[in-house]
């Protein structure tokens, strides 16, 4: 009887999932991929979250966008003016790398392999919430993101990191964040933000 109702409430929940996702259909413009005319911005800093490496992305295509998702969920988000994929956050530069690698060094492996010129695909819109906090976000894709963290991985090893510590791939999710209602939410609060937490499907035009 658990068994059954279980069942019941997957395909039920998928169902509502999958009518979500086949009501909202974005469009985000093509000028979202014209990053390599964007300079590399530097994060550092002696506070704790100050610490990180992002490739830094056109903001226009994302505030359009944004502007498209309010109007569909009739709610009005806080951004940040500003737009990114994270590559290496915060919370692993300070628990994990900063022993090793320093900050300057981390970017020069990211710049000597072209972060500003890095292709990525937007899979889908993703939602997270946690109680009434929700974010959204454009869940992407990258073989060049993954390259350079490999690389940082790579280093890290070769100046005695502990192997398996850092990892290039698994437990990494890019995005780019759209927008929040309160704060935005993270791996920390229980948040992965991957393709499972898609609601709709975004076109690149």
């Amino acid at each position: 009887m658990n068994l059954l109702f279980c069942l019941l409430s997957f395909v039920f929940n998928t169902t509502a999932i999958a009518k979500e996702v086949a009501k909202m259909q974005l469009t985000i413009d093509k000028s979202i991929m014209e990053t390599r005319q964007i300079p590399f911005k530097s994060h550092q800093g002696k506070k704790e979250f100050d610490n990180y490496l992002t490739m830094e992305l056109p903001y226009a295509p994302v505030e359009k966008l944004l502007h498209d998702l309010e109007k569909k969920i009739s709610k009005k988000l806080i951004t940040r003016m500003e737009a990114h994929i994270t590559v290496v956050t915060p919370i692993e530069y300070n628990h994990i790398l900063s022993p090793i690698l320093s900050m300057n060094k981390i970017e020069n492996i990211a710049k000597n392999l072209n972060i500003q010129n890095s292709p990525f695909k937007i899979k889908c819109l993703g939602k997270a919430q946690v109680n009434k906090d929700e974010t959204y976000y454009l869940v992407v894709e990258s073989e060049a993101l993954e390259k350079i963290r490999s690389q940082i991985t790579k280093e890290f090893i070769m100046d005695r990191g502990p192997i398996g510590l850092f990892k290039p791939i698994k437990g990494y999710y890019p995005h780019i964040t759209i927008g929040f209602t309160k704060r935005d939410l993270h791996i920390e609060d229980g948040v992965i933000k991957n393709e499972e937490t898609c609601i709709a499907d975004v076109k690149v035009q």
